[in-house]
């Protein structure tokens, strides 16, 4: 367990009452943040068509993401850069995480944080 999941079962019972409004689970809260910065990389470096702005795209949907998990649910915006940085970790460390969250659910997710 990474020390950015250690963090996030031990936040406040209200903290954690605040994220079920948006996820599930304290797992799905992980893992959507971690796809988030996954796929912002990924686009980053494989550069496909078109990247630049789908790079802006997602990038502003992850500060908006991030904004709405600091201000509406009082996360610590340094927890939310721990979980930024277990991809970067995990990615030099050429480790796949294997998530449970579907594509759909992931898309979902999203835009339910930033609705």
């Amino acid at each position: 367990m990474t020390l950015a999941e250690q963090r996030i079962k031990k936040l406040k019972k209200e903290t954690k009452e605040q994220i079920f409004n948006f996820f599930d689970s304290l797992d799905e809260f992980y893992e959507t943040f971690y796809l988030m910065i996954k796929n912002e990389h990924q686009i980053d470096m494989q550069r496909p068509k078109d990247w630049e702005n789908r790079l802006r795209s997602v990038q502003y949907y992850r500060h908006l993401a991030t904004e709405r998990m600091v201000k509406d649910c009082s996360v610590e915006r340094d927890l939310m850069d721990d979980i930024y940085s277990d991809y970067f970790e995990d990615f030099a460390n050429f480790r796949e995480r294997k998530c449970a969250l579907s594509e759909e659910k992931f898309l979902a997710t999203i835009k339910k944080i930033i609705s």
